[in-house]
């Protein structure tokens, strides 16, 4: 089994939490080999090449980075040839913007699964049933809050890569509950 952690980051926080979420995913499942990259230095097929591909990065005025959205895009030749059905698929993103309301991630978040699911993916939330869903979890997958509610940055926290982490275990859990069917 085989998995890519694809990110965007424009300031560390959205590396970061991919890194957690790859830890995870090896910590669950040592055996399952996981590839850590950037969005910028990917191409379609890398994404074809792994049976989970887990993708995200910062909100940006309310939706996905746009690094992220281009790798997305990209995705049409996989579509056309259903290189990706049956694979499965996760979102992340990090996120600041002035009060407490998200800023935007959710809308990230879905715009991503829609993505998913128009190449025949099977998409992966984060349950409320892990303890660490309260530092970053949403049923579209881990949001995490990467400024106070003026706007100022702030470093992600023990807490939301403990959920990062968390995420990441649940993500390379369900990829061995489901391939080992198919095996």
């Amino acid at each position: 089994m085989r998995a890519l952690v694809a990110f965007h980051s424009d300031y560390g926080h959205a590396e970061a939490v991919a890194k957690a979420i790859a830890a995870g995913m090896r910590g669950a499942v040592p055996e399952l080999a996981v590839r850590l990259a950037r969005c910028e230095a990917l191409a379609p097929e890398d994404l074809a090449e792994a049976d989970a591909l887990v993708i995200g990065g910062p909100v940006h005025m309310g939706g996905m980075a746009w690094p992220v959205r281009r790798l997305l895009d990209a995705t049409s030749a996989l579509w056309s040839r259903d290189a990706m059905e049956g694979k499965l698929g996760a979102a992340f993103a990090t996120f600041g913007g002035l009060g407490g309301a998200g800023g935007g991630v959710e809308l990230a978040l879905v715009s991503i699964w829609a993505v998913f699911a128009e190449l025949g993916m099977l998409c992966v939330g984060f349950p409320k049933s892990y303890a660490e869903f309260a530092h970053g979890g949403l049923h579209w997958g881990l949001a995490v809050r990467t400024a106070d509610e003026a706007g100022a940055p702030v470093p992600v926290n023990d807490a939301q890569l403990a959920a990062a982490r968390a995420f990441g275990a649940h993500i390379a859990e369900t990829m061995q509950r489901i391939f080992a069917r198919e095996g």
